[in-house]
This record gives C-alpha cells, sequence and structure tokens, in this order.
C-alpha cells in the first residue's frame, strides 16, 4: 500500500513538473553585455526547479550574466533560480510575462540589481521584504499591473533609487510613508491609478524630486503646502483630473516648477500669486472651465500669461467675494445666534433664580423636618430608656416570684412526702389491729 501512494506521488509531481522548463538563449549586446533571453513555460508557478537550460557562449559562466529578459512563456511568479543562478544580474525585464505575485525569495541573490521591470503583468501582491536585498536598485517599473494596496515598507531599502513607475493599477490610495527612504528619487510615476486624495507625507522625503507624474487619477484638491518640500521640482503632470480651484498656497516650497499640466480637469478658478509662487514658464491649461488654449511661456512673456488667465484669477477673485460674503452672511447669522443664546440665557437665568428659591424653600421646610424628626428621635430615645427600666424591674420582680414559688413548691412537696409517710404507718397500725381482732375472734370461749 505504502508503495502504491509513493508511486502515485511521484506521478503526480512529474505531471504538475511535466512541461515546466526555463531556457535561456545567450547573446552579447553593445548595451546590455552577456544576457539572456528568457523563454519560461511555469504556468503552474512552480519554485522547485533544479536547472536553466542553455548552452553558454564560448569562454561565458552564469557569472557573465548580466540582463536577462523575457523572450516567451509565462509563470505566475518569479522564480527564485533566476537569481540564485545569475546573481551579478544588473537587469531583469519579466515584463508581460502573467506574474501574478512576488515573494520574499524571487529577487533575493540579486544583490547588483540596478533596474527592475514587471511591467504588464498581473501583479496583485508584493511580499514587503521582496527589494530588501537589493540595495543599489536605481529604477523599479510597476505599471500596468493589478495592485490595490501596497506595503509601506516595501521600498525601505531603496536609498538610491532614481526612478520608480507605480502607475496604471487600481490603487485608491499609498501608506503615509511609504517614500520615506527615497530621497534620492528624481522621478514618480504614480499616473493612472484611482489616487482621490494627495498625502503631504508621501513628498516631504522626496528633496531630490524633479518630475513628478499624477495624470488620469480621480484627483480634487491640491492640499496647501502639499509641495512644501520639492524645492528640486521642476515638472508637475495632473492632466485628467478633477481639479476645480487652484490656490497659490499648494505651491509653497516649489520655486523651480517650470511645465505644469493641468489639462482636462475642471479648473474654473486661479489665484493670481500661483504665477509668482512658481517658476512656471509652460502651462497647459486645455479643456478646462476658464482657460481653452496651451500656454507657452518662455522666460519673458509672463505678461502674456498674465493676460490668457485674466478669466481665471477673476473667477479666482469672484469666488474670493463670494467666500467673504457668505462669511458675512455667516457672521450675521452667527450674531443673530449669540443674541439668541443671549436672551435664552435671560430666560435661563430667570428659571434658575426660580430654581434657587424653590430650592430655598425647600431646604427651610426641610431643616424643620429635620428638627421634627430629631425631637422625635429623642423622645423615642426617653421612651426606650423607660421601657428598658420597667422591663429590668419587672423581670427583677419575676425572679423574686419565681424564689418564692420554688421555696412554696419545696415545701408542698416535703408535706406531701410526710403526709404519705404517716398514711403508711396508719395502714400498718390499721392492719395489725385488724391481726388482732382477727385473732380474738377466732377463739373458742371458756366456760366458768
Amino acid at each position: 500500500m505504502r508503495v502504491k501512494l509513493l508511486i502515485l506521488i511521484v506521478l503526480v509531481n512529474y505531471r504538475s513538473s511535466f512541461g515546466q522548463t526555463l531556457s535561456c538563449n545567450y547573446t552579447i549586446s553593445a548595451t546590455n553585455g552577456y544576457q539572456c533571453s528568457l523563454t519560461i513555460q511555469n504556468p503552474n508557478g512552480l519554485n522547485n526547479f533544479t536547472s536553466i537550460n542553455g548552452t553558454h557562449l564560448a569562454g561565458k559562466t552564469d557569472s557573465d550574466v548580466l540582463y536577462i529578459t523575457r523572450s516567451s512563456g509565462s509563470t505566475t511568479n518569479v522564480p527564485s533560480i533566476i537569481c540564485d543562478r545569475f546573481q551579478n544580474l544588473t537587469t531583469i525585464k519579466l515584463g508581460s510575462s502573467n506574474i501574478q505575485n512576488i515573494d520574499e525569495k524571487a529577487f533575493k541573490n540579486c544583490k547588483n540589481l540596478k533596474s527592475l521591470t514587471l511591467s504588464g503583468n498581473k501583479i496583485s501582491k508584493i511580499d514587503e521584504n521582496a527589494f530588501v536585498e537589493n540595495l543599489e536598485l536605481l529604477y523599479i517599473t510597476l505599471n500596468v499591473n493589478q495592485l490595490t494596496q501596497v506595503s509601506e515598507n516595501l521600498f525601505r531599502n531603496q536609498h538610491n533609487l532614481n526612478e520608480l513607475r507605480l502607475c496604471s493599477s487600481p490603487l485608491p490610495d499609498l501608506p503615509k510613508n511609504i517614500f520615506n527612504s527615497l530621497q534620492m528619487l528624481n522621478i514618480l510615476h504614480l499616473e493612472s491609478n484611482k489616487l482621490k486624495d494627495l498625502r503631504a507625507e508621501w513628498f516631504l522625503p522626496l528633496i531630490n524630486l524633479k518630475t513628478l507624474l499624477l495624470q488620469n487619477n480621480v484627483i480634487e484638491e491640491l492640499p496647501r503646502n502639499i509641495f512644501i518640500s520639492l524645492k528640486n521640482l521642476t515638472s508637475l503632470t495632473m492632466n485628467s483630473n478633477k481639479l476645480k480651484v487652484i490656490h497659490s498656497d499648494s505651491f509653497r516650497g516649489a520655486p523651480n516648477l517650470k511645465t505644469i499640466g493641468f489639462q482636462s480637469n475642471q479648473i474654473s478658478a486661479i489665484d493670481e500669486k500661483f504665477i509668482d509662487a512658481t517658476g512656471v514658464q509652460i502651462l497647459d491649461m486645455q479643456g478646462n472651465t476658464c482657460a481653452n488654449q496651451l500656454i507657452n511661456d518662455n522666460s519673458t512673456t509672463r505678461v502674456t500669461m498674465r493676460t490668457e488667465l485674466q478669466n481665471c484669477f477673476k473667477n479666482f477673485d469672484d469666488l474670493l467675494l463670494e467666500r467673504v460674503r457668505r462669511l458675512e452672511e455667516a457672521e450675521i447669522s452667527f450674531n443673530d445666534i449669540i443674541q439668541g443664546v443671549r436672551e435664552q440665557n435671560q430666560q435661563l437665568t430667570l428659571t434658575v433664580d426660580e430654581l434657587n428659591n424653590k430650592v430655598t424653600n425647600m431646604t427651610s421646610e426641610n431643616d424643620k423636618i429635620r428638627s421634627e424628626m430629631q425631637n422625635i428621635t429623642k423622645d423615642n430615645q426617653e421612651m426606650r430608656e423607660n421601657l428598658e427600666t420597667k422591663i429590668e424591674d419587672l423581670t427583677k420582680e419575676n425572679a423574686d416570684q419565681n424564689a418564692i414559688i420554688k421555696d412554696q413548691v419545696k415545701q408542698f412537696e416535703q408535706f406531701r412526702n410526710a403526709t404519705e409517710e404517716a398514711f403508711k404507718r396508719q395502714e400498718e397500725a390499721l392492719k395489725n389491729l385488724e391481726n388482732e381482732l382477727l385473732i380474738w375472734t377466732t377463739r373458742p370461749c371458756s366456760c366458768i
């Protein structure tokens, strides 16, 4: 039975791994060096490979392979044998491979990896330790996948990262500290996700960021001071969002911003100070309600930009005036509310005074009742003491009477005992007399 079971297990393993292969076509490229064009047939996502097929070019070994790219086939994971075999890899490109998850061992032994491309897959999960050993990474491309969340610690060891493409996935949000280690980042792609709100914590560590792409999200507002630490930012693209109003305070701390794309939003108002807060030279406002044109401004034509945005500025001023009017109305309403509150307070004060009078009266009555209760308590105490004295007297009298009764009972007992003894003696005397009489009556008479 055990032999049959063992054979069955071997057959199952053989069938599941049959056709699961990895093979390299080795070539030398002027730009990429010694490389492997990988054919990967691993639809079941196995990770127990012991070899990679293919013949090295003369004089070359696994340690010479610097670049690997998928040429055909698919896999649902990244077999760890790739980095186990080719530990000097600097570039991995496994795009459009049907990959669904990345585990912590996938790139563990690729410690020299500088560029990683995993675009066009179906990745929905990346282990937070997937890149922990890849300290030399400069470029990570994760676009066009199915990510809905990523770990806050995913990029914690990528201190040298230059460009990150985390775009074209249904990401609704990101952890606030996800970019904390990316001080050297120059380019950040977050476009074509589902982002609605921007977090200031994302951008605070990115002191060297130059290009930020946020187009094709659902962002409705640029919070004030959102770019406060991005002093090196030169290009911002936010086309195809849902922005409505542009405040100058949003761009405080970004004086070198030259190119801004606001195309196809819902912008109807812009704070004129926005131009002074940035170094904007190219501003794309096409598809918005207050300006439908590309504004090209080359250092000396900022006056033209101001002229072309007059409608936007006016709308912003009108918006401010409307806000001021609403604030005034709100203030009037607030004053009315305050007056009403004061009147209510006066009424409450009267009510409180009445309640205080009632409480005073009730307190006086309670004092009277308390005094009466004290008198009653005193009388009760005296009555109790009198009763206790009478009870003691009666108890004493009862004790004396009990003693007398006991003496009388004792005397009666003695009298009864004496009477019984006399009665016994009388009975004995009577019995003796009867005996003597009997003798006399039976004696014969003597005749004289």
